[in-house]
């Protein structure tokens, strides 16, 4: 678990601790990937939107992230104390549109849809709860050479 203060700064240092983290775990090039993609943009969006309008008083904004690797799927988990926001309801991206029709934003959220297993959000306790569970169908675990295929569930 990592707890750090609300500045893109600190993405680097998760990178860096998530690449650590999952280094033992030999997960294929595809599931490294979409777990430093996907905490990217959460955490992204976390810190761009997430502390709008929130007083800040004497405590800092800090973001927790979780990541655990059992099996064949990561689990990874932001927690922030921002204003609520629920990123399964942001409508679907219809990528059939033309770029300039799109609504803004969204982005992030449709590539997060598009890499993971199945996602899950709550508000408790004054926190916004973001879960993501990914699964590594072509992991090589006696080695961590990449498969062909994409590492897409159609569930999403």
């Amino acid at each position: 678990r990592m707890v750090f203060e609300n500045h893109l700064e600190n993405l680097n240092h998760l990178t860096a601790v998530t690449r650590a983290y999952l280094a033992p775990f030999k997960l294929n090039a595809k599931s490294r990937f979409a777990v430093e993609l996907i905490l990217e943009e959460v955490v992204t969006n976390v810190i761009h939107h997430a502390f709008e309008g929130v007083a800040t008083g004497t405590s800092a904004q800090l973001i927790a992230v979780s990541l655990e690797v059992t099996g064949t799927e990561i689990h990874l988990r932001v927690a922030d104390e921002g204003r609520a926001f629920n990123p399964l309801s942001v409508p679907r991206l219809d990528v059939g549109q033309p770029l300039k029709e799109r609504l803004e934003g969204g982005l992030g959220i449709h590539l997060v849809r598009q890499m993971m297993k199945s996602m899950a959000y709550r508000r408790e306790a004054d926190r916004n709860i973001f879960e993501i569970w990914i699964r590594d169908r072509h992991g090589d675990r006696n080695g961590g050479r990449d498969s062909e295929g994409d590492n897409r569930d159609d569930s999403g």
